[in-house]
């Protein structure tokens, strides 16, 4: 979880109501030393975990996410990938799913596709027609998709990858309406949007690529 997402779940109520509904079992998943540096109500509760003796169960994940290395704390495991890191965006979990498929399209697998950055939707779409004045005017101004991955031998686009940050997206009324845009436009048009949530499900570098490789297939470009 980012920072700036806490406040969302650190509040008394939201605790209680989590505490007080539990029938047969509490389950709570969280990052200690995040809440422990920065929270309230969730720092008391582990506190009281703890204090009664109830920690017995707790596991500390070995659940690695690529998506670690925008946080200060990550994984040894993840190093490697840090040292390889490309620096092309100033957002930093871009340059994450870059190089990832940098490292992927240098394979011999995907030696029948290639994949661009920071595409805009316009050079993606001539005829506009089917679109709402809406899309129509989204598009004009400027949206972009963050990697499109292309047919080598005719360039056609086949695949859009999104990454959305939590602060960006999750966080922002008017993001989101510009992400079904993105997505509605995209559909339309015969593509579909493969998006990675850095706060949502845990990815290693191989469950992205093979997230890839299914909606290519879908697309028609067996393997």
């Amino acid at each position: 979880m980012e920072k700036n997402g806490i406040d969302f779940v650190d509040k008394a109520c939201m605790v209680n109501v989590a505490v007080s509904r539990a029938i047969e079992q509490f389950v709570i998943v969280t990052d200690n030393k995040l809440f422990n540096e920065n929270g309230n109500d969730i720092k008391a509760l582990l506190k009281y975990i703890k204090y009664n003796e109830l920690d017995s169960d707790i596991i500390d994940s070995q659940i690695v996410s690529v998506f670690d290395l925008l946080y200060k704390d990550y994984s040894n495991k993840l190093e490697k990938l840090n040292r390889s890191l490309l620096h092309r965006s100033r957002y930093k979990s871009e340059n994450i799913m870059d190089t990832i498929l940098n490292n992927a399209f240098s394979n011999k697998e995907f030696k029948d596709f290639k994949y661009e950055r920071e595409i805009l939707m316009r050079n993606l779409f001539k005829d506009l027609n089917n679109l709402s004045e809406e899309e129509k005017i989204y598009v004009n101004n400027g949206a972009r998709i963050d990697f499109v991955i292309y047919d080598n031998m005719d360039n056609k686009p086949l695949l859009f990858i999104e990454v959305d940050g939590f602060s960006f997206h999750k966080n922002n009324y008017m993001q989101l309406e510009r992400d079904n845009l993105k997505d509605s436009i995209s559909k339309k048009n015969g593509i579909n949007v493969l998006r990675f949530e850095t706060s949502g499900k845990s990815y290693n570098e191989e469950d992205i690529i093979n997230e890839i490789k299914k909606e290519l297939n879908k697309s028609g470009e067996i393997y």
